[in-house]
């Protein structure tokens, strides 16, 4: 709560659809989620948190370096930590089985059967880098990446290979991460039926606890692994959030201990202090183990007796009861104070308030959750104030949240309550928050004073109690993934781990008595403090600004006026009749993969499957018009205000405020993209709010909103997404992408001159007449009735007027790419004093219309390549934490590549970029059938995962599938296709596409704003 949120990138790409994905999942490297922007802390989270992934294999009770002597220590009766429900009134989910041994070490048990024969491994060790000594900075982490360095009973160049013959991939299946107060190890096995791979991973999670080697040889190859690291995650939101941290909590461990640690312990610290954390805090009663999946539970707690039950306590472990003494203080009675943090590169500058205070986690009773919602509520509806005041005409913000209070995160766990009100300013005038104070400042004030209308209570209420009725729904399908995530969660949150129906009766019964008095009071004493401090987060600042802020903070408290919230507002929907219903003209099954298709009299088509993948869900999508092929060269940047304008500008009849306070307590909503040949609209629903998702879809057709208050926020954002592009890494590669296209101004970077010349009338020039009449196909998937479904397509699609009958045909100069002249080399530069820096490779490679048959193969060849990075850059060279290696290949356009990128620092970019393209040459000739296996069978099990996916069927399979029947035909072969591809095959395809003459060689660097390129 002590940093607001920070906002996403302003466009994504489209990247992968779910056949794609299924390949890209088994090899990337997970990024820690950044949460809900509206939930600030999470965010700070997201920058902290440091993920690596690996596999290990052995059971031994002692450590590798102790002695028999010291192996045979005996056995002691540890007293466990309490579970939180034994300390509770909650009732806990019964279908977890909670134990503990006599070591101390705990375990929880859950069998799920969604999906189907995968189980899901969870160590958590309560100790991260909040634990470290001086000397130890960052070496809970490293100690982390360790466990994937080398094991007791297997070498650290067989531990990978092995995990990937069992279809266990590194990254999708293995993982790990770090943060302040704890350490937690994944393990995915994609088939529980497996017996040897279900052996081999619990072996892995015992090593995990006690048989690390930590060799020294295996050190030192991965401090440069770590460097790399540390950075890739380097940002300015992270150094300003640093500082921020700093600045409010000087006397706390919080900002002290960074899990990423200090640079030079992770090049200098030696082997004893890894081990000196390693046996202190490795200890039996700080692991906790989950086991969740489509297994017997009895039998998974037996594994979990047999394999740790050995583990033996150690005479060099710590006191869990010390560690609260680690924290130090939280400073109070400093009074108003402002501060400025600045930074050129700063991309999103803010203004908030916030406090931060002692806080002791009480009990997860049911009295402590009901005394949790009237504050939860409170900020609610703060936020919604915030957010509607953004959209007014010449708001000097462009959006704003409120938040505090809780328990479930770091600051809360750390001893901390903290409180934020927080605006992200209009980024065309540097001079904005000059006038967002004062309404920061007066909101506040107005909810001190006056409190909530019940218009806006009504509306949070109904959206917070579908979100708990539709947990309840949902959860028959929730997937074991999941579950062990909650699971892990509960552990440092100390929460009880509680059913969705345990949830919704919690909810409601605290409903029952919450009044709007009850909401005031709460809102009133968590913000009662002396201690608010005035935060500025900008670009640049003058040495005078910090007074200027408390002046104006000061005049706004004592001279403006504020008045009571409206009472009531208008809350009826207009847009519930289209015409006539419209008529089936042809109606075809396609029993093998159980889709219905339809054409409409007015020619729209209409595609169905049902399934049981998500209970009480739909998935919905209509693609209709051209879309990105179809754009204007002359004006670079549309598509993205094309979006921002169907997105943020609501429909004729109803603002997105009006929208969303209409839809209150209803599971709605769509969302507008421009993909590279449609434009789509899409949403998610229940059954019970279908009819309502399809008038919202076809209202969105017929009378899209194109209001000034969505160019007034891509306006607003302007200079940030300017700032983004010529400042960080990542908005570099835009220049990248533009390049690989040959330059086409449909993929250009805009200009800030650029962004703010489009106008509602080009987006309308270019939208309108696909709205009016292109071509138009609907796709539903999910847990639905048939009858009432296709009742209201008919009243709301089938309603609407005549449409083509089939796709426009595109020129074909249109759909043509010029890919670089090969081979070559082009350097990239972003303005940064951030050290990142980037190597990549590209490969033209054939496009897909037709035939996905040699897609599949490349990327296969893709994984392999990948592999390969792995092996020689990461662990060889210690060069770089995350090389991958992946296709990007177009139906619609003339274009396709296959590209290697390898993260690192300016001074290795051209020996790293001349190493790829050695590695990729030798696949050709010495690429071996293990190889092959090991890319394979990871993807094989991952398709089992994507073919029970909605989201799978809705945008690879059923996208626009009556225009392009072969997509069907697609779905029907994917595993056996994968699964036949041969060693000669995609030898060929190297020996073809991925020789030296083919490679464009590319260099991301950091410069000064000031050098010249």
């Amino acid at each position: 709560m002590i940093s607001p949120s920070v906002e996403p990138a302003p466009v994504r790409e489209e990247g992968h659809d779910e056949e794609q994905q299924a390949v890209v999942n088994t090899h990337k490297e997970k990024e820690p989620n950044a949460g809900n922007s509206s939930r600030n802390k999470k965010i700070l989270l997201a920058s902290a948190l440091l993920v690596c992934v690996g596999v290990i294999v052995g059971v031994l009770a002692a450590r590798p370096w102790q002695s028999n002597d010291q192996a045979a220590v005996e056995s002691q009766n540890v007293t466990p930590v309490p579970w939180p429900h034994e300390n509770s009134d909650i009732q806990p989910d019964p279908r977890v089985t909670y134990g503990s041994l006599k070591n101390g070490l705990r375990y929880m048990v859950m069998e799920n059967s969604e999906p189907p024969n995968q189980l899901m491994l969870r160590m958590h060790v309560d100790a991260g880098s909040y634990q470290e000594e001086e000397d130890q900075l960052g070496l809970a982490h490293f100690l982390e990446h360790m466990a994937f360095n080398g094991l007791r009973n297997f070498d650290a160049d067989e531990l990978i290979p092995e995990m990937q013959r069992l279809g266990i991939a590194f990254g999708a299946h293995a993982n790990a991460a770090t943060s302040f107060d704890e350490t937690y190890y994944e393990l995915d096995l994609p088939n529980s039926a497996d017996k040897k791979a279900m052996d081999l991973v619990f072996n892995v999670m015992r090593d995990y606890a006690d048989g690390i080697l930590l060799e020294e040889k295996e050190i030192e190859k991965e401090r440069g692994v770590i460097l790399s690291e540390l950075t890739v995650r380097d940002s300015v939101d992270y150094r300003m959030t640093k500082k921020l941290w700093s600045f409010l909590l000087p006397g706390h461990r919080l900002p002290l201990r960074w899990p990423g640690g200090d640079p030079d312990v992770i090049a200098t610290a030696p082997r004893q202090r890894f081990v000196d954390f390693y046996e202190k805090y490795y200890t039996p009663e700080r692991i906790t183990l989950i086991v969740c999946g489509d297994a017997d539970p009895e039998e998974m707690e037996k594994r979990i007796i047999e394999t740790y039950e050995d583990m033996t306590p150690n005479d060099k472990k710590s006191n869990m009861d010390d560690d609260i003494d680690l924290l130090g203080s939280v400073t109070t009675g400093t009074g108003f104070k402002a501060a400025v943090f600045s930074d050129e590169e700063l991309v999103n500058e803010r203004v908030f308030i916030t406090f931060s205070r002692p806080y002791e986690v009480p009990l997860d009773t049911e009295s402590e959750r009901a005394s949790q919602f009237p504050l939860m509520l409170a900020h609610s509806m703060l936020s919604r104030r915030l957010q509607i005041a953004a959209k007014k005409e010449g708001s000097p913000f462009r959006s704003g949240s409120a938040s505090g209070g809780g328990r479930t995160d770091i600051l809360a766990r750390s001893g901390i309550e903290s409180g934020t009100i927080s605006v992200t300013l209009d980024s065309s005038d540097e001079l904005n928050w000059k006038a967002s104070i004062p309404i920061i400042e007066q909101e506040l004030r107005r909810v001190l004073l006056f409190g909530f209308a019940p218009f806006e209570l009504a509306e949070v209420k109904a959206n917070y109690m579908s979100f708990y009725q539709q947990k309840v729904l949902a959860d028959p399908t929730r997937s074991s993934k999941s579950f062990a995530t909650s699971l892990r969660k509960t552990i440092k949150d100390q929460t009880v781990f509680t059913s969705p129906e345990e949830d919704l009766r919690i909810f409601t019964n605290a409903m029952e008595s919450i009044a709007l008095d009850d909401i005031h009071v709460a809102f009133k004493r968590f913000w009662d403090t002396s201690d608010l401090k005035l935060v500025l987060f900008a670009k640049e600042a003058e040495p005078e600004t910090e007074t200027i802020m408390e002046q104006i903070y000061a005049e706004s408290l004592s001279q403006t006026e504020v008045h009571p919230p409206p009472m009531e507002v208008d809350t009826t929907f207009l847009y519930t009749s289209f015409g006539e219903q419209g008529v089936i003209v042809s109606d075809t099954t396609h029993t093998d993969l159980d889709i219905r298709q339809l054409q409409l009299g007015n020619n729209i088509r209409v595609n169905l499957k049902k399934t049981d993948f998500q209970a009480n869900t739909i998935g919905i999508a209509a693609q209709f018009g051209t879309g990105r092929v179809s754009q204007d060269p002359s004006k670079p940047g549309i598509q993205w205000l094309a979006s921002q304008m169907m997105n943020s500008g609501g429909l004729g009849k109803h603002s997105n405020d009006d929208l969303q306070r209409i839809n209150a307590g209803k599971n709605v909503g769509v969302n507008f993209s421009v993909k590279e040949g449609c434009f789509a609209l899409s949403g998610a629903t229940t059954p019970d709010d279908l009819e309502l998702q399809m008038q919202l879809m076809a209202a969105n057709i017929i009378d899209p909103g194109f209001r000034d208050e969505a160019l007034q926020l891509w306006k607003q954002s302007a200079s940030s997404y300017d700032t983004m592009f010529k400042s960080q890494l990542d908005g570099a590669k835009f220049s990248v992408e533009e390049y690989l296209r040959g330059n086409d101004t449909r993929f250009s970077v805009p200009s800030l001159e650029e962004m703010n010349a489009l106008t509602i009338a080009d987006v309308q020039d270019w939208l309108g007449p696909q709205l009016a009449d292109s071509y138009l196909e609907v796709s539903l998937v999910g847990d639905f009735d048939m009858e009432s479904t296709i009742s209201h397509i008919l009243n709301t699609f089938g309603a609407l007027p005549e449409r083509e009958k089939s796709p426009q045909v595109v020129d074909d100069d249109l759909r043509s790419i010029q890919f670089p002249d090969t081979p070559g080399e082009q350097t990239f530069t972003y303005e940064s004093k951030l050290p990142a820096a980037s190597s990549i490779v590209a490969w033209d490679v054939p496009h897909t219309e037709k035939d996905v048959v040699p897609e599949r193969r490349l990327n296969l060849l893709a994984s392999i390549l990948r592999d390969r990075m792995r092996k020689q850059i990461r662990e060889e060279i210690g060069e770089s934490y995350s090389p991958r290696a992946s296709t990007e290949i177009s139906e619609e356009f003339v274009y396709g590549v296959l590209k290697a990128e390898s993260p690192g620092t300016s001074d290795v970019s051209e020996s790293i970029g001349l190493q790829i393209i050695d590695i990729a040459k030798n696949l050709s000739t010495d690429m071996v059938e293990d190889e092959l296996v090991r890319a394979r069978e990871p993807i094989l099990a991952t398709i089992e995962q994507t073919v029970r996916s909605n989201n799978y069927w809705l945008n690879s399979v059923m996208l626009q599938s009556q225009a392009k029947p072969w997509k069907l035909d697609w779905a029907r072969n994917m595993k056996e296709d994968y699964a036949s591809i041969t060693l000669a095959e995609l030898r060929e395809l190297a020996a073809l596409y991925m020789k030296p003459g083919n490679a464009i060689r590319m260099e991301i660097h950091p410069i000064s704003a000031n050098d010249e390129e």
